[in-house]
């Protein structure tokens, strides 16, 4: 697991609300030693929405095509 990104909302007792959080290429990326640069290999990811990393609320799955 590796946070991408967050975001807050005050709420009173019974109210919701939303929180949209942009995920770009660099989201998907990961440091390749091998050619000493940042790398986004094509394939699917599971995303995970949660109020912590214990506490998930929601998946959903994405394909990144590089």
């Amino acid at each position: 697991k590796e946070l991408k990104g967050f975001g807050r909302v005050h709420l009173e007792a019974g109210e919701s609300g939303s929180v949209e959080i942009a995920l770009d290429e660099r989201a998907f990326q990961f440091w390749d030693p091998a050619v000493h640069g940042w790398r986004t290999d094509a394939g699917e990811f599971e995303l995970l929405v949660g109020l912590s990393a214990a506490e998930i609320v929601s998946r959903a799955s994405v394909v990144w095509e590089a």
